[in-house]
């Protein structure tokens, strides 16, 4: 059973998932106290996304990929622009067809954010070389 445990433990998949659970949690409690404050969509996305790279990197980078390589901030940071933009445009084809509740829309949108996340990462932003 302990060999299972650490098995889990050491499974970066598992190490990701998890992380991203975390990071989408903080990121989407930013996004919505900004939204709450200044209720401008695309200006919220900007500064929730800017805040939160910040700490996805460095939980990303030192619990999940190990990595100690602030050079890949830069690659990391491209990622998450694509995200953003990704994000803004679902958030107004949903606007366009009537979708008015931000809130719930930003919620819905984010395991789509988190797949393209992922794929970003893994083989973009830290893949072995």
């Amino acid at each position: 059973m302990l060999a299972f445990i650490q098995k889990l433990v050491d499974n970066s998949l598992l190490k990701f998932l998890l992380v991203g659970v975390l990071n989408t949690i903080v990121g989407y409690l930013i996004f919505t106290v900004i939204y709450y404050l200044i209720n401008q969509t695309n200006l919220s996305i900007f500064i929730a996304t800017i805040l939160g790279v910040l700490f996805n990197y460095k939980t990303y980078s030192s619990i999940v990929f190990k990595s100690k390589n602030n050079k890949l901030i830069l690659r990391f940071i491209l990622c998450y622009t694509i995200i953003m933009f990704f994000q803004m445009f679902l958030i107004k084809i949903f606007t366009f067809f009537g979708f008015d509740n931000i809130y719930l829309i930003s919620g819905f949108i984010t395991l789509p954010m988190a797949i393209v996340s992922y794929f970003c990462m893994k083989f973009f932003v830290f893949k072995k070389r």
